[in-house]
C-alpha cells in the first residue's frame, strides 16, 4: 500500500516554495516585459493578468503577442502556444515516477504548475532519491504568482518602464538555465546526451521560443515596432473583449495539452525500461538546448554571464548566489561597454 499512495505532503509543498525562492529573480523582468507588451498592443489590465494566469508561459505568450492584431488572431495565438510549448510533452514523462502516484487535483495542478525552472529542481530532488511530488507543485505555484504579479505590474508601468535590449536584468533568465544545468551534471555520462543536445532538442521546440525566452527584451522591441498598424488607444483597465477571451482560453487550451500530453500518453501505453532511461538524459538536452542558442548568438556580456554563474555555482552549489553572480558579471559588462 505504501508504494501506491500518493506523496503529497505540506511539508514538501513549502520546501518546493522555500527553494525556488532565487529563481523568482528571472521571473519577475521576464513578467515585466510581458505586461508591457500586452499593455502595449492594446490588452487591458484584466486580460494582460487572465492570460498570464491561464497561460502560464512567458515565450508563447511574448510570440502571440507580437504578432497580435486586430480582429484577435484566436487560431493563430493557440497554434502558436502549441508549438512553442511543445518541450513541455517531454517534461512530464520524466516526472512519472512522482507523477504516477497523484490522482484528482493534485496531479491535474501539479502539470498546470510545471514550467522549465521548476521542472529541473523537481529532477533534482527526484533524482536524489526523494518521493514527494508536492515539490513540484510548491516550487510551481510560487512561480505562478510571480509571474501573473509581474505582468500586472508591467501592464501598469506601461511605457514608464522600458528597458533597452540587452539590460542585464534580462540575463538573469540564461542565469536561472546556466546554474540549474551545473547542479544537474553528473558528471562524464552526461556528456554523449548532453553534446547532443543543442541538434536534437530544437526540432521540437522552435529558435522562435528560445529567443523570447532567454532574451524576453527582443519580443517587446519587435512588438514596437509594429505598433504603428494597430491602434494604440488604451482601453479602460478591467474591459474584457470577448475575442481576447478566445485568444486566451485557446492558448490556455493548447498549452495545457502540451503540458499533460506527453505524461498522459506515456502513462497509458507504459513504454519499456530503455524508453523510460532515455527519458533520464532529457532534463540536461532540454537545457543545454536553451543555453547553447543564446550562447551562439550572444556576445561578452552572455558569455561572461554564463562563465560567472557556472564558477559561482560550481563554487557554492547556492542556485541564489549564482544567479546573482552570473546577473552581476554581465550587468558590468554592460555597463563598461
Amino acid at each position: 500500500m505504501s508504494r501506491t499512495r500518493p506523496r503529497f505532503s505540506r511539508a514538501a509543498v513549502l520546501e518546493g516554495a522555500r527553494r525556488s525562492l532565487p529563481v523568482q529573480v528571472a521571473v519577475v523582468p521576464f513578467g515585466l516585459v510581458c505586461g508591457v507588451s500586452a499593455q502595449a498592443q492594446g490588452l487591458s489590465l484584466a486580460e494582460a493578468t487572465l492570460m498570464s494566469g491561464l497561460v502560464y508561459a512567458g515565450s508563447a505568450q511574448l510570440l502571440a503577442l507580437s504578432h497580435w492584431s486586430s480582429p484577435t488572431p484566436v487560431l493563430a495565438a493557440a497554434l502558436a502556444s502549441f508549438v512553442v510549448n511543445l518541450r513541455l510533452a517531454l517534461m512530464g514523462p520524466v516526472l512519472g515516477p512522482w507523477l504516477d502516484r497523484l490522482r484528482g487535483w493534485r496531479l491535474w495542478a501539479s502539470l498546470f504548475v510545471m514550467a522549465d525552472q521548476n521542472w529541473a529542481m523537481s529532477v533534482t530532488q527526484m533524482q536524489a532519491g526523494r518521493g514527494d511530488a508536492g515539490f513540484l507543485f510548491g516550487s510551481g505555484a510560487l512561480m505562478w504568482v510571480f509571474w501573473v504579479a509581474s505582468t500586472a505590474a508591467g501592464h501598469l508601468l506601461g511605457a514608464a518602464m522600458r528597458p533597452p535590449a540587452g539590460h542585464p536584468l534580462f540575463f538573469a533568465a540564461l542565469a536561472v538555465f546556466v546554474a540549474i544545468l551545473v547542479m544537474m551534471w553528473r558528471g562524464g555520462r552526461d556528456a554523449p546526451a548532453v553534446g547532443r543536445g543543442g541538434g536534437g532538442v530544437p526540432a521540437v521546440r522552435p529558435a522562435a521560443a528560445g529567443n523570447e525566452l532567454v532574451y524576453p527584451a527582443r519580443g517587446a522591441v519587435r512588438q514596437r515596432r509594429r505598433r504603428v498598424a494597430r491602434p494604440s488607444a488604451r482601453r479602460p483597465r478591467m474591459t474584457l473583449d470577448p475575442w481576447v477571451l478566445a485568444a486566451i482560453a485557446a492558448m490556455a487550451l493548447a498549452t495545457f495539452v502540451t503540458r499533460a500530453g506527453g505524461y498522459l500518453l506515456f502513462r497509458a501505453f507504459r513504454p519499456p525500461p530503455p524508453v523510460r532511461a532515455m527519458l533520464g538524459y532529457i532534463p540536461g538536452t532540454l537545457f543545454v538546448s536553451y543555453v547553447a542558442p543564446a550562447l551562439a548568438v550572444g556576445g561578452v556580456q552572455q558569455w561572461a554571464g554564463a562563465l560567472a554563474t557556472a564558477a559561482v555555482m560550481l563554487a557554492t552549489r547556492n542556485l541564489a548566489l549564482a544567479i546573482l553572480g552570473g546577473t552581476a558579471a554581465a550587468g558590468v559588462v554592460w555597463a563598461a561597454g
